[in-house]
């Protein structure tokens, strides 16, 4: 498999376990619930989730990004990983700010899509927690083992 095969794949994973999830909460509650659980919690999941981990992919980016000029990142691009990194972080922030925009939308419409959505959204949000945390600390073994190559403490 390709390594854009299998980083597209990664991706899609989490949406495809999203919308089983999903499928699987619709199965067992019954819509309205979900609905009207999301009209009246939107606010808090927005406040005390989305919000909270948008800063912290835009501020993992945001570091990232800021040692785009250092030997490390430019060992990175060598290794063909820098690209790789760059989306995942990216992609995590294309998630949470869907998911602040819905939980906004949701609070304020009575649509049962959006809350739909919002919910979808929230899942992936989740399972993206996994990624966000799993790719920085990748990119912390990875410096660990340039700074090692380069025989620096």
């Amino acid at each position: 498999m390709s390594k854009k095969l299998l980083v597209f794949w990664g991706y899609l994973v989490e949406i495809i376990a999203s919308t089983f999830i999903v499928m699987l909460a619709l199965s067992v509650f019954d819509l309205s619930e979900v609905v009207g659980f999301f009209h009246s919690s939107s606010k808090d999941i927005a406040s005390n989730f989305a919000v909270v981990l948008l800063a912290a992919s835009l501020g993992l980016f945001w570091t990232f990004y800021s040692k785009s000029d250092s030997p490390f990142v430019q060992w990175l691009h060598e290794k063909e990983a820098f690209e790789v990194y760059a989306r995942s972080f990216l992609f995590s922030i294309g998630v949470y700010v869907l998911l602040v925009v819905s939980l906004i939308l949701a609070m304020n419409a009575s649509s049962s899509s959006i809350a739909i959505l919002s919910l979808w959204l929230s899942v992936l949000g989740l399972i993206n927690v996994y990624s966000l945390i799993k790719n920085t600390y990748d990119l912390m073994k990875l410096n660990a083992l340039f700074n090692r190559k380069k025989g620096k403490p």
